[in-house]
């Protein structure tokens, strides 16, 4: 058991987990988290500690702090009865006062959540269960020295957090899955990813031109040249005459066009493409460069690290393409061989994953429903902030996640022909259907990429047997709906009527 006496030995304790080599994420939620027992001298100022400095001296902020530590602590204090079970109590705000705080006249549930114990010192050990009420903070605030405010007031704002996260639904052990786009090739679904539609389309670089234009890929001197000497004591120096060649080409230099490729072959290695394949392809690149656009192989060494760079994006735009191409045909065409399904078996589970938020919601209005408790990327106001609003409040809906964006392995996403869609929101309704919102300000609508969102958005609900609903929201859309009146449309048409509306629409 570790008595934590200053934060140089919390920092040694944590420092020891964060950096941790090869860690991954696990599906078991529990095995993702460190767990450190440690003794103190007051209850609960060990975790306490821990946060204050994963906030002073860490670098994370006051809120993601409050979010990421759990106090599992088994206790047994006079007043309270003992759960017996350590990893389900409450959180508990504990603060050692020089006064007695004056609760008279509180409301019962409030006071029988406060206890208030005199130490031998003369001190007051004050501890409080659950929700910290404005009222109840102010009379705290009130026996705490001037100069301690500050920081008493962010204690109680991080147990605030960790309260609310503590009744959350995904620590309540509830369930929120979400069917995912497959692919049934042959009777087994597959992943709808880039690998496989790239697969599905056998593309090769075999069959991709290797040529550069001189667009993408040419050698212009841009440097100036200055000639230094030393005369008697003293440096000297004046400009060349820009306009003379710089001889490199005069060098004796042992590589040959051979090595050259595969020089570009080790630099521009690809998972998905074969080494014999690709030591090809910069061959046939390193021969057109030398024998049609006439660059001599002096000069494509000295810049063999743009053309690396150079060969490198031009993969990837052939990949692109391809992937482009391979992804209308096998999502949006009718094919005999591969078919377009959704399904819960291996559907995206938010119950066990993480929710990596960079940042936390911490706007005055009180969400109730969110799934993780802390909401994390949203801001206090504006127009995604008035659609959590609503979602929120939707009769229908269990409870929501703000859905972060670019976290492949820890948000719902469905596939578009350039990347990966992390749709705004996703829902669970009382009907067991998921509904997926993405909301687009005005200006945005009608452009390309909400078109091919929506496009994907309602394949997904097309596909999911009336179990998923998608909606592009807009503040006012073309039928004339309020934001408001889009949702409860939405929400309010039965699993049956989707799935009505769905085949309908797919045999127009």
């Amino acid at each position: 058991m570790a008595n934590i006496a200053s934060a140089t030995d919390i920092e040694q304790l944590l420092g020891r987990i964060l950096r941790m080599l090869y860690a991954q994420t696990r599906p078991n939620e529990a095995l993702n988290r460190a767990y450190t027992h440690v003794s103190s001298p007051r209850f609960g100022e060990g975790a306490r500690a821990l946060t204050d400095t994963l906030v002073q001296k860490m670098g994370f902020e006051p809120d993601e702090a409050a979010a990421s530590i759990e106090t599992r602590q088994q206790y047994s204090l006079e007043g309270f009865a003992a759960t017996g079970s350590l990893f389900n109590q409450p959180p508990v705000l504990i603060e050692t006062l020089d006064s007695a705080p004056d609760f008279s006249g509180l409301p019962l549930d409030v006071a029988e959540r406060v206890q208030v114990v005199t130490q031998p010192d003369g001190t007051f050990t004050v501890t409080v269960q659950g929700e910290i009420s404005e009222e109840l903070e102010k009379r705290l605030v009130d026996a705490v020295p001037a100069e301690r405010h500050g920081a008493f007031c962010a204690s109680v704002n991080r147990h605030r957090i960790t309260h609310h996260n503590s009744i959350a639904p995904v620590m309540r052990g509830e369930k929120f899955a979400v069917p995912r786009l497959f692919l049934n090739v042959q009777g087994e679904l597959e992943f709808a990813d880039e690998e496989l539609i790239l697969d599905l389309g056998n593309w090769t670089l075999n069959t991709c031109p290797a040529e550069l234009t001189a667009t993408e890929f040419s050698i212009k001197e841009t440097s100036q040249r200055w000639e230094v000497n030393l005369q008697e004591d003293k440096v000297v120096y004046h400009a060349l005459d820009q306009n003379t060649q710089l001889k490199i080409g005069a060098l004796k230099l042992d590589w040959t066009d051979l090595a050259l490729s595969r020089w570009l072959d080790i630099q521009c290695r690809q998972p998905d493409i074969t080494q014999h394949v690709l030591l090809e392809f910069c061959r046939k690149l390193v021969a057109y460069l030398m024998e049609q656009r006439n660059i001599p192989l002096h000069d494509l060494l000295r810049f063999k690290y743009q053309l690396a760079k150079v060969t490198m994006q031009k993969i990837l735009a052939y990949r692109q393409q391809a992937y482009a191409r391979d992804y209308q045909t096998f999502l949006f065409v009718p094919n005999p061989e591969v078919s377009v399904e959704t399904s819960f078996a291996d559907g995206f589970a938010f119950d066990n994953r993480p929710y990596p938020a960079s940042w936390f919601y911490s706007g005055r209005y009180q969400f109730k429903k969110h799934f993780f408790g802390s909401i994390g990327e949203l801001k206090g106001e504006g127009e995604e902030f008035d659609c959590a609003q609503l979602i929120d409040n939707l009769p229908k809906v269990k409870y929501w996640i703000r859905n972060l964006s670019g976290r492949q392995k820890t948000s719902f996403w469905l596939p578009t022909s350039t990347d990966r869609f992390y749709p705004d929101f996703v829902a669970l309704l009382d009907d067991d259907r998921i509904l997926v919102v993405e909301y687009k300000g005005e200006p945005y609508v009608t452009n390309d990429d909400s078109k091919e969102k929506k496009n994907i958005g309602e394949l997904w609900a097309a596909k999911s047997d009336g179990k998923g609903v998608f909606l592009l929201a807009e503040k006012r859309n073309n039928k004339g709906e309020s934001l408001s009146e889009q949702l409860a449309h939405a929400t309010n048409t039965s699993r049956e009527s989707s799935l009505l509306d769905q085949r309908t629409g797919s045999r127009s």
